[in-house]
């Protein structure tokens, strides 16, 4: 492994690390903390990653890619958390799962496909607890649903669960 730094100025600079395996890494720097654009590359050319950083920590798109140039997953960051939509892709380029967070915490809903597109699962996170899940068949049909012992936590709130319109409603 073989690092290259180029000075920009007295403040800032790029490190380039050249892997045994041949894959190109791109680091900047801003008065000694990572800041910018951060891209890994495969040997042949190809995206492994880019990632955004601001004062030392992950903030912004990440993003990364297979061997193929497909894209496999993108993520927000927000001051090193993840915050905001994730998702990911099968190798196909359909759409695998998506959820979304809040400073570091699942929130919300995380929705999973069959690769043929079809709805896999739901699983419902409340402040980072599961409250309940839906997993559906190839098919479509609904194979299992429940409540996690978390949604029966009087914290979370939680009125009632209604599997058929596949959805939480809160108080």
């Amino acid at each position: 492994m073989t690092t290259e730094v180029i000075k920009i100025n007295n403040n800032t600079e790029i490190k380039t690390t050249r892997h045994q395996n041949g894959d190109i890494q791109s680091k900047p720097y801003v008065g000694g903390k990572t800041h910018g654009m951060m891209t890994w590359r495969r040997k042949d050319g190809t995206k492994r990653y880019k990632k955004m950083w601001r004062d030392g920590k992950q903030h912004g798109l990440e993003t990364w890619w297979d061997k193929n140039g497909t894209k496999w997953s993108e993520e927000m960051r927000r001051d090193g958390k993840q915050h905001g939509l994730e998702t990911g892709w099968y190798d196909s380029g359909q759409k695998e799962w998506k959820i979304i967070r809040a400073n570091g915490e699942k929130n919300g809903v995380r929705a999973d496909w069959h690769e043929s597109g079809e709805r896999k699962e739901e699983t419902y996170f409340v402040r980072g607890q599961e409250c309940a899940k839906i997993n559906w068949d190839k098919e479509g049909k609904v194979t299992e649903v429940y409540l996690s012992n978390s949604a029966k936590k009087p914290e979370h709130k939680l009125k009632k669960f209604i599997s058929s319109a596949r959805k939480l409603v809160y108080i």
